[in-house]
C-alpha cells in the first residue's frame, strides 16, 4: 500500500503572476495569445489576471479586456485573483471565470 497520491492537480498562476510582476507594459494581446497558447498544453486549471488597483499594480490595469479576450477551453477553470470586495465584484461580473473562495498557503526553502 502506498502514501502516494493517485493524481496532482497543478495550479497554473504563471500567466497573473508573470504580468502583474513586469516593470514594462505587456500589451494585452499578447497576454492573451499566451494565455490562449497554455490552454491548449493540457492544464486544466489557470489563474489569469489580478482584479486589483491598476495604480498599485499597473500590469493588472486590463484585467477584464485579458478576460473577455480569451478563447475559453472548456476543459480549463480559469480564475483571477482579488483580495477585497471590489476585486470579487470585479471577477463576478467577468461573467468567464471560475469563482471561488479559497486560502492557500505555501512553503519555501
Amino acid at each position: 500500500m502506498s502514501d502516494m497520491p493517485k493524481s496532482v492537480r497543478i495550479n497554473e498562476e504563471g500567466p497573473r503572476e508573470g504580468f502583474q510582476i513586469e516593470s514594462g507594459a505587456i500589451p494585452t494581446a499578447r497576454k492573451i495569445a499566451l494565455i490562449d497558447a497554455l490552454s491548449e498544453t493540457g492544464i486544466r486549471h489557470m489563474q489569469i489576471v489580478s482584479f486589483v488597483d491598476p495604480k498599485r499594480v499597473p500590469g493588472m490595469a486590463d484585467a477584464e479586456q485579458v478576460v473577455q479576450g480569451i478563447k475559453l477551453n472548456p476543459a480549463v477553470d480559469y480564475t483571477g485573483l482579488w483580495l477585497n470586495e471590489k476585486g470579487m465584484e470585479r471577477a463576478l461580473a467577468s461573467g468567464r471565470l471560475k469563482v471561488e473562495g479559497i486560502i492557500a498557503l505555501c512553503a519555501s526553502a
